[in-house]
């Protein structure tokens, strides 16, 4: 296999090749989600709910990218911050766990071409982003999913071990989060503390 490379990138500066080659992924991984997607208005919004708006929210949004001679196998999207990101429009999956944004800000989705799963590249792709979100003191991030889905057992082996379960519209939701930080670093109030001593936040706007 040759080698993979993860990077972090960003949309403008993609060619259209490597923008085609992304939106394949996403819609590669968005199979399972066809009675979502009946008509082009419903597509438009499934893609920028999941990927499209993030692509124009930087600086406070991140993509990161595995590439395989130079094409892309998979990609790590997200925010640092949950609440400025989505502003006064919360949806209301994020809402029904907003108590939980506090300890984890920031939140991602990933997703990778099904020939390339289970090769540890999702596993790096997060790791790029820990790495990123450290540096901000960011200090945790989160996904949502289902709890019978198959993808639970990937993120707590990645470190996404604090989990809480609700419920919205009676469809069971998981929300599962991961420190970035060492607890003597994590965010407090209006603090960042290191060694019990209060720091100025660098979070991203």
């Amino acid at each position: 296999m040759s080698k993979i490379e993860i990077k972090k990138v960003l949309w403008e500066e993609f060619s259209e090749w490597h923008q085609h080659q992304l939106k394949s992924v996403f819609w590669e991984a968005a199979h399972n989600n066809t009675s979502e997607l009946s008509n082009d208005l419903s597509r438009k919004c499934f893609f920028d709910r999941w990927l499209g708006n993030y692509l124009k929210a930087s600086p406070i949004t991140f993509l990161f990218c595995a590439f395989q001679e130079q094409n892309i196998i998979g990609y790590c999207v997200g925010t640092s911050s949950t609440n400025n990101f989505y502003g006064a429009e919360v949806p209301p999956m994020e809402q029904l766990f907003s108590e939980h944004w506090i300890k984890f800000p920031a939140h991602l989705h990933i997703n990778l071409s099904a020939k390339n799963q289970g090769a540890g590249v999702g596993s790096r792709l997060i790791k790029a982003v820990k790495r990123l979100l450290s540096t901000l003191n960011s200090t945790g991030v989160a996904i949502i999913t289902s709890p019978d889905s198959h993808n639970v057992s990937f993120y707590r082996k990645n470190g996404f071990t604090h989990e809480f379960t609700k419920h919205l519209n009676d469809h069971p939701l998981l929300f599962m989060g991961c420190h970035c930080l060492p607890e003597n670093q994590r965010s407090i109030g209006d603090h960042t503390y290191r060694d019990g001593r209060p720091q100025n936040r660098r979070f991203l706007p």
